[in-house]
């Protein structure tokens, strides 16, 4: 058989015979580009960065629960954008919606529908403009992770590329779940959680098939069919979803109509902001929130913003509040604070650090982290010093009498002076010059030591000046802040353990530092109990504090369960005679546990008395008895911690004081008018030219100027006589009677 010549030319002739030559160098290069196109298109991917990686850096909107799980604050996100991601299985119908009206192949393509592509193509090729993108789900999840621009052809190989990607590492109900989180349903509203609550004020997953089929429908052009501003548009575009919907089968017509005639759309009544945005507004919660957020692990904290925390915020509406009626009740007060804390957790329950965060007079000032003058409140950790050192125990007797200190001359709130008094007294009365005393005989450097145990702040202290320097840091003056002093006071009732305070309900444990003994702080709390908190029946420990000049007022109570701190001021300074502790602090402190434990009693203190022992003391020192103590009785003091023995009573004693006058026998009156009678003491021992002037006590009353007599009315009198030498103090009582002699029949 013949062969035509068509058959025995090669393709190359006849490519050669019909093409020009500059078709045939178009054709080659077109072949060469798509060659080169696809090869690079094919492996694209695997050069690619994970567009998710870029995603997750643009946080979500953060909501902020209290311990029970509450709401209290919505923060939002650097760019301004309401996004609150959810899970798949808690968007409800919207899922299916969603597919429908924009990727119906979703679960049967790898990121780019070929079949979609090619039917936009031949539209906009016969339309002359672009009415069809043909993007995925996945391509336009992938667009999200690069900034916006226009729609180019370049921009799209970009989104196909990346949306492989993302069909790569990820799973289809993962990128499903991260577009419904991500997409736009007008404004700045992101996601169908936020869409959700914006428009309907109810979460996705109990939106009804009318509600999902009109948010599903906003996507297209969030801010055309926004239900807000253009609620027809809206309804319009449902209508073209549902019919979507029937047209691919996922519905019939009669379930169509069902939903957009019979089912209702439950708008909110957009003439208010929804309670997301309501509670974006900053308060007095804000001082809370912002500690809390020092305690985040980073700055993408949690993927879904949901952030837990330690607040009841019942219990802090109800502190505000009677915060805000005690102050009411105290002219020139304005301000007032509170921190209450689990003691076994160290969360934080109740964080106030303002009345009123919108005050024109330093309302956004949070004074619980302020430097203020802490009064008296730090003599318990100076009693808890001395008992750590062995130095003294709760029944070992300190002089509370007139002392000076190069200038320094410490006195009482009262201005009074009690004499010789247990440590439970000076302590529980918060005497002040035994405090002083105590910080002489301690030292700056041991009360350095203490300080930075505590964590309390710095205060400007010269350990290279005068002894007396700076042993006003006994009362308060170096300042300290409401936030440290209540985490310091949680070691008593911890057992002497301290740990930072906690915000975050799931943060890790912050490392246990053991600074007191068990013994210590059950004895520290002991004296603290002996009187009432206030108007409170409760067996609540507390301290009161005062700073100089009546600027602050403080109360720290505890029981086994809480601590509390409670502070009235002005953040001025000013000034104010309500000032004291005792008049303004505790009442508020004792209504504040009273409201706490008012459907439930306290715990009952469990006594560290395996941590106590009982030893024989001294009464006269209250120290550890020595074989010269002839007058000696039983009391406690911590195991394992050696006390003092008693120096008073040995012949090598530096200090001997004696009464001579008057005596410990009955004085009589002839006419039964008060009886004048001297006053005389002999020192024994000491260095004479170190011991300070005799100081006198009569029935209580210190005696300034000494008299040489005084005037003693008919019944029983106490007389006391106080020396120091050095560092001893010497003390010598006598009790006596002045009797009428017309009462005794003589």
């Amino acid at each position: 058989m013949g062969h035509s010549p068509l058959n025995k030319m090669s393709r190359k002739s006849l490519i050669t015979k019909y093409l020009p030559l500059c078709a045939r160098r178009i054709l080659y290069a077109a072949a060469v580009f798509i060659i080169l196109f696809g090869t690079w298109y094919l492996f694209a991917p695997y050069f690619a960065d994970d567009p998710m990686l870029s995603l997750e850096k643009h946080t979500p909107a953060q909501v902020w629960l209290d311990r029970s799980g509450r709401p209290v604050r919505y923060r939002r996100t650097c760019d301004y954008e309401w996004r609150f991601p959810v899970p798949l299985n808690q968007m409800g119908c919207a899922v299916k919606t969603i597919l429908t009206a924009e990727d119906k192949d979703f679960y049967h393509h790898h990121g780019v529908d070929y079949g979609a592509v090619l039917r936009a193509f031949k539209q906009n090729i016969c339309s002359f403009r672009i009415i069809s993108g043909a993007s995925t789900i996945s391509m336009q999840l992938a667009a999200m992770s690069f900034p916006p621009g226009r729609h180019t052809l370049f921009r799209k190989i970009r989104q196909a590329v990346l949306a492989r990607k993302l069909e790569m590492c990820h799973s289809k109900d993962e990128i499903l779940t991260e577009y419904m989180n991500r997409i736009c349903f007008g404004g700045k509203i992101y996601g169908i959680e936020a869409a959700a609550l914006y428009y309907f004020g109810i979460h996705a997953a109990d939106l009804n098939e009318a509600e999902a089929a009109l948010l599903c429908g906003l996507p297209q052009c969030p801010n055309v069919f926004r239900p807000d501003r253009n609620p027809q548009a809206a309804k319009n575009r449902q209508h073209v979803v549902l019919k979507l919907m029937v047209a691919q089968g996922t519905l019939t017509q009669d379930a169509a109509d069902d939903i957009e005639f019979t089912q209702k759309l439950r708008y909110r009544d957009f003439r208010q902001p929804p309670d997301y945005i309501l509670l974006a507004q900053p308060d007095e919660l804000n001082h809370f929130l912002d500690q809390a957020a020092k305690q985040l692990p980073g700055a993408h904290e949690s993927k879904n913003g949901v952030i837990e925390t330690t607040l009841d915020s019942a219990l802090q509406t109800k502190v505000l509040e009677i915060l805000r009626q005690n102050v009411q009740s105290h002219q020139q007060v304005k301000d007032a604070a509170a921190v209450l804390l689990d003691n076994q957790s160290g969360d934080v329950l109740v964080y106030v650090g303002t009345l009123d965060f919108h005050s024109p007079l330093a309302g956004q000032v949070n004074v619980i982290n302020a430097i203020r003058s802490a009064g008296s409140t730090l003599k318990p950790f100076l009693y808890a010093e001395a008992i750590e050192g062995g130095l003294m125990t709760e029944d070992t007797v300190v002089t509370d009498s007139p002392v000076q200190f190069g200038n320094y001359m410490p006195g009482n709130f009262d201005g009074t002076w009690k004499g010789q008094v247990t440590v439970r007294y000076a302590l529980s009365n918060s005497l002040n010059t035994p405090a002083v005393r105590l910080a002489s005989r301690l030292g700056l450097s041991r009360m350095e030591e203490m300080r930075k145990r505590f964590h309390w702040p710095r205060p400007v202290l010269n350990l290279n000046a005068p002894d007396y320097a700076g042993l006003s840091f006994a009362l308060g003056t170096a300042g300290n802040t409401l936030a440290a002093l209540t985490g310091s006071y949680r070691v008593f009732p911890n057992g002497g353990t301290y740990s930072p305070m906690r915000f975050l309900k799931h943060a890790p444990p912050a490392p246990a530092e053991k600074i007191l003994s068990g013994g210590t702080c059950e004895m520290i709390g002991r004296i603290l109990r002996e009187r009432p908190l206030g108007a409170s029946n409760l067996p609540v420990a507390w301290k009161s504090g005062t700073s100089s000049n009546l600027h602050d007022a403080w109360c720290f109570a505890f029981t086994p369960e809480y601590t509390l701190g409670v502070w009235f001021g002005n953040k001025n300074g000013k000034s104010a005679d309500a000032l004291v502790g005792a008049v303004s602090a505790v009442p508020a402190a004792a209504e504040i546990m009273d409201m706490i434990y008012r459907d439930k009693l306290p715990p009952d203190w469990q006594l560290a008395s395996e941590q106590l022992t009982e030893i024989s003391l001294c009464r006269k020192t209250g120290l550890r008895a020595s074989p010269d103590c002839t007058d000696t009785f039983r009391g406690v003091c911590v195991r394992d911690i050696p006390l003092t023995q008693c120096r008073q009573c040995s012949g090598s004693a530096p200090l001997r004081l004696e009464i001579l006058s008057p005596r410990s026998v009955d004085y009589l009156s002839e006419d039964g008018a008060p009886l004048s009678l001297e006053l005389s003491a002999r020192v024994a021992a000491g260095d004479a030219a170190s011991v300070q002037p005799v100081q006198w006590f009569a029935d209580g009353v210190f005696l300034e100027n000494t008299p040489d007599s005084v005037m003693f009315p008919v019944g029983f009198h106490e007389v006391q006589a106080i020396v120091v030498s050095g560092g001893e103090t010497s003390a010598a009582t006598v009790s006596f009677t002045v009797q009428s002699l017309h009462d005794t029949g003589k």
